[in-house]
């Protein structure tokens, strides 16, 4: 791999100082398969690790977190934050001020909104008229939509049992 690392290098300074059709292909090609090649190593390597570690989840989840690059660096509270062009330190006073915060956030907004006349449909695109919308279903059509399927399956009964006459007298319900 450092071997085809340094052939990388060496092609792409070939590419950038002449920049010619031929030195191009020749890098996207080595580039192509240089990383193909890396990525393939990566997995045996971390492939391996983890039958290594196949019993100790401590060092599982170490490899876990390293293949997806992830550091265990946990940050740190700030020494101080910026109220009102005031510092405050005290970790009490910090809390106090966020929770003053997010608890008045609502209201504030809502008091600096100006009212308006001007209704909010005002402000929505037209409807598209190859656009579907099922208005809202009112009581009435509601009963009816349910009602369909058991007359639907009153009539099949019906006919079924009126094909040995071939009388066919069904009362709808």
């Amino acid at each position: 791999m450092v071997q085809s690392s340094i052939t990388k290098s060496k092609l792409l300074t070939d590419k950038i100082k002449s920049p010619t059709d031929e030195n191009i292909l020749k890098y996207k090609i080595f580039d192509k398969m240089y990383n193909k090649l890396l990525r393939m190593a990566k997995k045996l390597y971390f492939d391996e690790q983890l039958e290594l570690a196949k019993h100790d989840m401590k060092q599982t989840w170490k490899i876990l977190r390293t293949a997806m690059n992830k550091t265990n660096c946990k940050s740190s509270f700030p020494e101080h934050f910026v109220v009102n062009d005031e510092k405050l330190f005290d970790k009490q006073q910090i809390v106090d001020q966020f929770n003053k915060f997010f608890s008045t956030i609502g209201s504030d907004t809502s008091n600096n909104v100006p009212t308006t006349t001007t209704p909010y449909t005002d402000y929505l695109p037209h409807p598209h008229h190859r656009s579907m919308f099922l208005d809202p279903i009112t009581n009435v059509i509601y009963l009816m939509l349910w009602m369909v399927p058991m007359v639907i399956q009153r009539l099949v009964i019906c006919l079924l049992t009126n094909i040995r006459t071939s009388i066919i007298v069904c009362p709808m319900m």
